[in-house]
């Protein structure tokens, strides 16, 4: 094989004569910038034409790209991307913004070459993208990219103040501050923490609407999410009710917070002794049984 002509088409028909019967090939080295390069093109030449035409044929390139999460492989919205050429170069060039929605994205005739792209804003509940460089190749007609977002994530504890296990029972609110909206009902688990996934950046509250049983309830606690990669946790703590064991029982008042009962004369309120008082738990078990007395 050896090279008969080679030449960079215009506008115009190029035309060769004299060409010595046999089989030739077409063959595109570049293309025009925006087009793939075409498929070699043979044909024979037999001596016996007047004239044969032949046709090397181009298509655009054409680019699509699709915006996911990076864990459920879903479409993404509400990103803007931008594709830039010479990225970190005094010659960079945002070639085109966009605006993200659910479906693929599409560039058509769009040149071979290197790529960055860059995402100007996040969609809502996600982290950033860092910057992805991509290469348009110049032989493929379409060519798909991928860009991906990783959710928010948070996880939030209930536990106990005073020994950091993580307490059941206790029913929460997570409230987004900047409208009210209630994100999330839930009752804890003992031992689990709870999962948030996609949560949009900004301040938060997690209300607790009944505490655990046999603790205090816990003031509302204002938390911020950012927009990062890396797991965000917060722990939201309730303490113990303690109580004294009531007058006219062997058990000494304990240190710190405690209740007192009294048996009272509902005319006069003296004092009453030798009641006997029993204060049962919630599932029906006796917590305390005493015998009251006039201290």
């Amino acid at each position: 094989q050896f090279v008969v002509y080679e030449w960079e088409s215009t506008g115009v028909p190029k035309i060769i004569k004299g060409l010595q019967p046999g089989s030739y090939t077409l063959e595109e080295l570049s293309a025009p910038d925006g087009y793939a390069v075409g498929r070699p093109v043979v044909f024979e030449v037999t001596g016996a034409e007047e004239k044969l035409q032949v046709t090397l044929e181009n298509q655009k390139i054409q680019a699509d790209f699709e915006k996911k999460d990076s864990l459920s492989q879903k479409p993404v919205s509400g990103a803007v991307l931008q594709l830039i050429k010479h990225a970190g170069t005094d010659q960079e060039i945002i070639v085109k913004e966009c605006f993200s929605d659910e479906s693929v994205f599409t560039l058509t005739g769009i040149g071979a070459g290197k790529y960055m792209v860059r995402e100007k804003s996040a969609p809502p509940g996600y982290a950033p993208m860092e910057d992805m460089e991509i290469e348009i190749l110049p032989d493929q007609p379409l060519q798909t990219f991928t860009i991906l977002n990783q959710p928010i994530k948070v996880e939030i504890e209930k536990a106990s103040g005073d020994t950091g296990k993580l307490l059941g029972g206790a029913v929460l609110q997570l409230v987004r501050n900047r409208d009210g909206a209630v994100i999330r009902d839930w009752t804890s688990r003992e031992g689990e923490a709870e999962h948030f996934t996609g949560l949009e950046k900004g301040a938060y509250t997690i209300r607790e609407v009944k505490a655990p049983s046999g603790y205090k309830k816990m003031e509302p606690q204002e938390i911020q999410i950012l927009e990062q990669k890396e797991l965000q946790e917060f722990v939201v703590k309730n303490y113990k009710i303690s109580h004294s064991g009531g007058g006219g029982g062997d058990t000494p008042k304990p240190k710190g917070e405690y209740m007192e009962l009294y048996k009272t004369d509902g005319v006069t309120g003296e004092k009453l002794a030798g009641a006997r008082i029993t204060v049962y738990r919630p599932d029906g078990s006796v917590y305390f049984d005493g015998v009251t007395d006039k201290t």
